[in-house]
C-alpha cells in the first residue's frame, strides 16, 4: 500500500503568530497580546491595526521584534488573501538576525508560492527553511512534493515542446513531399511527351 502524504494546509502553519518576548515595554506586550487574541479569533483588520502601531510606535526597523511584528503581519494579509503582501512582508524579514523567524517566513513564502504554481521559488524557499531547520519533518515532506510537481511540469513542458517540435517537423517533411511529388510529376510529364514525340517520329 502506498502512503500519500498530503501538504500541509498553509492555514495550519502560519496562523499562530509569535508571542513577543523582545517588546520593552509592558503597553507593547498588551499590544501584541491583543493583536494575537484578534488574529486567533479572525479579526484581522483589528490585529493588523494592532501590529501596524506598534511598528509606528517603535521605528526602529533592526529590532528582532520587529521581524516579529512584520511576520505577524504577513500571516495577517494572508489570511486576508493579499498575498502579493504576505509575500512583501515575508521577503523583508527572511534575512532576520532571528533563525526561527527566518525559518517560518521561508516557510510560508515556499507555500505561498506552492499554492500559486511557482514550484521553483516553493523549492528554493523549502530549501532555504530547511538550512535554517535541518531537522524539520513537514518541511523535507513538502520539499519532496514541491520538486515531484517540478519535475512532472517540466516533463510536461519537455513533452509540448518535443510535440510542437514534431508538429513542425511534420509539417516541413509534408511541404517537402508535396514538393517532390510536383517534380515528379513534371519530370514524367516531360518525359513521356519526350517518349510520344520520339515514336511519331519513327513512323
Amino acid at each position: 500500500m502506498k502512503l500519500m502524504r498530503v501538504l500541509i494546509p498553509i492555514s495550519l502553519l502560519i496562523i499562530i503568530p509569535f508571542v513577543i518576548t523582545g517588546c520593552r515595554t509592558d503597553s507593547g506586550r498588551l499590544i501584541i497580546l491583543r493583536g494575537n487574541y484578534y488574529y486567533r479569533h479572525g479579526e484581522y483588520d483589528k490585529s493588523l491595526l494592532d501590529y501596524f502601531n506598534l511598528l509606528t510606535e517603535k521605528k526602529r526597523s533592526t529590532d528582532e521584534g520587529d521581524a516579529i511584528l512584520k511576520y505577524d503581519i504577513g500571516n495577517v494579509y494572508f489570511m486576508l488573501g493579499e498575498f502579493d503582501s504576505a509575500v512583501s512582508k515575508y521577503l523583508e524579514i527572511v534575512q532576520s538576525k532571528e533563525k526561527e523567524v527566518r525559518f517560518r517566513a521561508s516557510f510560508n513564502l515556499a507555500c505561498i508560492y506552492y499554492q500559486a504554481g511557482d514550484y521553483g521559488k516553493a523549492a528554493r524557499f523549502f530549501r532555504k527553511a530547511l538550512s535554517e531547520k535541518p531537522s524539520d519533518i513537514d518541511t523535507k515532506i513538502n520539499l519532496e512534493l514541491t520538486l515531484k510537481k517540478l519535475f512532472k511540469a517540466e516533463e510536461e513542458r519537455l513533452r509540448d515542446t518535443g510535440k510542437a517540435k514534431r508538429g513542425n517537423m511534420q509539417n516541413t517533411a509534408l511541404k517537402l513531399l508535396e514538393h517532390v511529388s510536383v517534380m515528379e510529376e513534371k519530370y514524367w510529364r516531360s518525359k513521356v511527351s519526350k517518349d510520344t514525340s520520339k515514336k511519331y517520329t519513327d513512323w
